[in-house]
């Protein structure tokens, strides 16, 4: 029969400071090598294996809970006055009060929409057309737009096609997170919380649209005149070449 070492034979410096990691008895005697049946390997790969497993479960938890949240998403999708105290709760609000704030708002501050969670984040549109007004917002979808058509303008005279292909690209991400933002509060589209760029509060978001707004930019030629002067000059040269040829 195996004969364990209890904490009897540890000192009591040694049994308090294990017992403070969680390591207490046959543990305690395995790690200071008092137990011959059971190696302090053994005991912190118990240890380890206890912790992997509560972090799969709890990983499983959370996995569970986002994907019941997911569901009330799609669920309350295009139904939202049906549950406008419930998953419909949020977009309810953002209509009533976009339509109560009118083509010019109700003024800086004085919206209500302001007090319901995510207001600065997934919800900003819908405060911006209550506090400012409708045609304020509508003239910030026409910003977004023109940017769209800036980086497509762009395209056919970039120096290659990569800035051509990334230009267009950003704009059509840009525009594509605009969508799902604006017809996301407005039940056109189920609401994903993404941000509203430039508007919405979030310093990452700000990050990424900067960087976005950098490939658009790097597709101008208008970006490089010194790189256009060599090239505008190289061509004359070339050009009173051939022409003294012929």
């Amino acid at each position: 029969m195996k004969r364990l070492i209890s904490t009897s034979n540890l000192s009591k410096e040694d049994w308090l400071r294990y017992r403070k990691s969680g390591i207490t008895g046959t543990d305690a005697g395995a790690i200071l090598g008092l137990n011959p049946y059971r190696s302090a390997f053994q005991v912190y790969h118990d240890k380890i294996s206890d912790t992997i497993e509560n972090i799969d479960n709890e990983a499983m938890r959370q996995g569970r809970d986002l994907e019941d949240y997911v569901a009330q998403r799609f669920a309350a999708y295009r139904h939202v006055w049906e549950y406008s105290d419930g998953k419909g709760f949020q977009q309810t609000r953002v209509l009533v009060y976009m339509a109560s704030g009118g083509l010019f708002g109700v003024g800086i501050g004085a919206g209500k929409l302001k007090n319901v969670f995510a207001a600065t984040t997934d919800l900003v549109f819908g405060v911006l057309c209550e506090e400012w007004g409708l045609l304020l917002g509508i003239v910030v979808l026409l910003c977004f737009v023109g940017v769209t058509a800036y980086a497509v303008q762009c395209a056919p005279a970039c120096r290659s096609s990569f800035y051509a292909i990334a230009a267009c690209a950003a704009a059509g991400m840009m525009l594509f997170q605009i969508a799902l933002n604006v017809f996301g509060i407005t039940d056109l589209l189920p609401l994903t919380g993404v941000t509203l760029p430039f508007i919405s509060r979030g310093g990452s978001s700000m990050i990424c649209v900067w960087g976005l707004f950098a490939f658009i930019k790097a597709a101008d030629v208008r970006t490089y005149p010194k790189i256009n002067r060599a090239l505008d000059a190289s061509f004359s040269k070339q050009k009173q070449g051939l022409s003294a040829t012929l």
